[in-house]
């Protein structure tokens, strides 16, 4: 089992608006499958998850706040 965490930070006094990112999982060896995800931070958007990445699309982080991506990931083959 694996963590990955993605921390987006806004420092500024406006909301970010229009957030995405993506995060291609390796495909092999060892290759990952995603298992869940959990946005944490007040009024933080919701990350997706799937067998190949984690992402984030239009997203919105609040005024002077963080927010985090935390996604748990297993391995689908031994290596």
């Amino acid at each position: 089992q694996v963590y990955l965490e993605i921390s987006i930070q806004n420092p500024s006094s406006s909301p970010l608006t229009g957030v995405a990112f993506v995060d291609v999982l390796p495909a092999s060896p060892g290759a990952l499958s995603g298992v869940s995800v959990s946005s944490v931070g007040s009024g933080c958007p919701v990350c997706n998850i799937t067998s190949t990445q984690v992402s984030l699309a239009g997203g919105v982080i609040p005024a002077t706040s963080a927010c985090v991506c935390r996604a748990r990931l297993l391995a689908v083959q031994a290596g």
